[in-house]
């Protein structure tokens, strides 16, 4: 059985090598439901930060309703990368839902760069509320 480019693509995020998946990540152009949920998986549950840091990048580029909920999940990961890759994505596409969580974030996270990144995604947003949350 032969693969399709974007079939082996796929498959290579879920590589045991940790080089392979962040060069599939990189390559993957979701287009399909299949690549969505891919990366997904990637974004939420690989055992690499550095894996699921290059996730939140190609998912902002996506126009998919479903992709600001994992964001949002992806700012209560563990690993600041991942926290500042998934506010920054919040931010690129403007989603009024991190408002919501963007106070808390503020308050709680102990990684200043992260707290930065929640700032510029909130100054993205540019509501009334996103900048009562960063003047408070």
């Amino acid at each position: 059985m032969t693969l399709r480019p974007d079939e082996l693509v796929r498959f290579e995020l879920f590589d045991d090598a940790v080089a392979v998946r962040k060069r599939a990540v990189t390559r993957l152009v979701p287009s399909s439901s299949a690549d969505l949920f891919a990366l997904r998986e990637v974004l939420l549950f690989d055992e690499d930060a550095g894996v699921r840091a290059l996730v939140p990048p190609r998912l902002a580029e996506v126009d998919d309703a479903r992709v600001v909920a994992w964001l949002l999940q992806a700012v209560g990961d563990e690993r600041p990368s991942v926290r500042e890759a998934a506010w920054n994505a919040l931010g690129r596409r403007r989603a009024v839902e991190l408002v919501a969580v963007a106070r808390q974030a503020l308050r709680d996270d102990d990684t200043w760069w992260v707290r930065r990144a929640v700032i510029r995604a909130l100054a993205q947003v540019a509501s009334d509320e996103s900048v009562d949350v960063i003047l408070t």
